[in-house]
């Protein structure tokens, strides 16, 4: 029987990211799928600032400074999906 397991391409839009920019230093995270997600947010230097794992349930960011981030999204060791985050 053939696996009916998705398969993810970066087009997919997987997570959503809100409010983008933010002006309050919070953000909320949350999943378009069932699916075990981990999501990262990194500084333009590479550091990372914040990781979770995401599985439906709606996460926040809290205390994130003003500048510019970016975000990468995992499923099964593989990134798919990436973007920028503003806070202002």
């Amino acid at each position: 029987m053939e696996s009916k397991e998705k398969v993810w391409t970066k087009k997919d839009n997987v997570v959503n990211v809100s409010p983008n920019p933010s002006y309050t230093g919070q953000i909320s995270i949350s999943s378009k799928t069932e699916k075990t997600l981990h999501f990262y947010i990194f500084d333009l230097e590479g550091t990372l600032i914040y990781q979770t794992i995401l599985k439906t349930k709606e996460k926040k960011a809290t205390n994130l400074t003003k500048g510019t981030y970016m975000y990468n999204v995992f499923a099964n060791d593989e990134s798919i999906e990436e973007g920028k985050l503003s806070i202002k």
